[in-house]
């Protein structure tokens, strides 16, 4: 069954533009499609969810499915959050260390183990300062997952409605 999304030439995908927007990947990076059509990422997790409600789970199900996820992100959200927060401690006791062994090598304490550590702590400093990218959106910003549910569209089309609710 072909959807009004689904009309690119064989071979190629769908990626993602500016984090929240899905386009044919060979109309936006090689310029060898025509096909314009874009949908949101939101649309494309609605569509999803209401399939998994409507046509894999019972209520029930779906309902400690939505709950489970929400806290698997919320705890993956808290998570980063602590990385994050610590990553300047982090990069001052790397910096601080680098500095010592520089001073060593500099005096003419000459040893292939440091070389090796500064070279692992420059690594580690690379990967410690590299900006974390989250799944963007308001949830994302204010640090938790929406509630289980939410957004998702009911029998008579609306979204606002939390799965198990009223």
């Amino acid at each position: 069954m072909e959807s009004e999304y689904d009309s690119r030439p064989r071979g190629s995908r769908n990626g993602i533009l500016n984090n929240t927007l899905y386009i044919c990947f060979n109309q936006t990076a090689r310029g060898t499609c025509t096909n314009v059509r874009t949908i949101t990422r939101q649309e494309v997790e609605q569509r999803v969810l209401r399939a998994m409600k409507e046509r894999l789970f019972a209520p029930s199900a779906f309902a400690e499915f939505c709950k489970a996820f929400t806290e698997e992100m919320n705890r993956l959200r808290r998570e980063h959050r602590v990385q994050v927060a610590a990553a300047p401690r982090e990069i001052a006791t790397l910096n601080r260390r680098s500095d010592e062994i520089l001073e060593l090598l500099l005096k003419g304490f000459s040893d292939e183990r440091w070389k090796d550590e500064l070279r692992r702590i420059e690594e580690r400093r690379a990967e410690t300062q590299r900006p974390h990218h989250g799944s963007g959106g308001r949830a994302a910003a204010a640090g938790v997952a929406p509630a289980h549910g939410a957004g998702v569209p009911s029998e008579n089309g609306d979204a606002g409605r939390r799965v198990g609710a009223g």
